[in-house]
């Protein structure tokens, strides 16, 4: 396989994108791939070693500016997983981090798999400029987000679980996932995948994203808005992976993903159902 496996069942492809909400902007991810590129010409012969493995590669999706607008566009889709001894990481959905638990049962026992660790990854973000409709409302800045996740591999099915709260200054509140997954190997090149996810994030979060104080009505023309905290989003995913070549595969994705709650009642949000396509081209070293 040219990902990790349980890729395809419990990790949102979308969430290459720095999140599923916009992420950072094409300054930042060119910074990110120069520094990552850097540490893998400066040592190449631990990328070659036996305890790392390394997997590059970059494409581009197609979604909403933002969530709940109805104006689309591209965004790039860099994905960088570098694995030291199945113990530490640097990926571009997850971050930095690192595992607590990492165990696989091969005796065909009813639980396959369970995983626990820790990491931190850049945090959500929005550009007043990505949409006429946030005029006013300010920037959420990048940040940094540190928390848990958690999978669990029970048959042909895998459950995730993440929480992640923000440690400066971008949208400081508390977000979690919960996610269902399946994934099969079709042939020895081509593997399918799905999965369902709930969101849900701290008063907080939703204010950030979803709300809008006094001040920003005033300077936007929209009504004002307390957002709560709750779930705010679900939705669903499919995916497919194919081996080119011992190092080169490809994988695509397609997503529907739906707000509820008060995120949906938001003044900010023109469309509440949004689809998200992408796909990219990786190498393993």
């Amino acid at each position: 396989m040219l990902m990790p496996n349980g890729l395809l069942r419990h990790v949102h492809l979308s969430e290459l994108l720095f999140g599923r909400r916009r992420g950072p902007g094409v300054a930042e991810i060119v910074a990110v791939s120069l520094v990552v590129a850097g540490v893998l010409f400066a040592l190449p012969s631990a990328a070659e070693a036996e305890d790392w493995e390394v997997t590059i590669g970059a494409g581009a999706a197609y979604g909403p500016d933002y969530p709940g607008a109805d104006d689309y566009g591209f965004s790039p889709l860099p994905y960088v997983d570098v694995t030291w001894r199945d113990r530490l990481f640097l990926r571009s959905q997850q971050g930095l981090g690192g595992y607590i638990v990492n165990w696989e049962d091969r005796s065909d026992g009813l639980i396959e798999g369970l995983t626990l660790g820790l990491s931190v990854r850049p945090s959500e973000t929005r550009d007043e400029d990505d949409d006429d409709r946030l005029d006013g409302l300010g920037d959420v800045d990048l940040s940094a987000e540190v928390g848990l996740f958690a999978t669990l591999e029970v048959g042909f099915l895998e459950f995730g679980a993440e929480l992640y709260q923000d440690v400066g200054n971008g949208h400081e509140g508390l977000r979690g996932e919960l996610s269902t997954g399946i994934g099969h190997q079709v042939t020895d090149r081509l593997a399918v995948g799905a999965e369902t996810f709930l969101q849900f994030g701290d008063g907080q979060y939703l204010e950030s994203f979803f709300g809008v104080t006094s001040r920003q009505a005033a300077r936007s023309g929209l009504d004002r808005y307390d957002a709560g905290s709750g779930l705010y989003g679900a939705g669903v995913g499919l995916s497919a992976q194919y081996q080119l070549t011992e190092h080169w595969g490809i994988l695509s994705f397609v997503e529907y993903s739906r707000l509820v709650g008060d995120a949906a009642d938001s003044p900010i949000v023109e469309d509440e159902g949004a689809v998200e396509v992408g796909a990219f081209v990786a190498y393993r070293f």
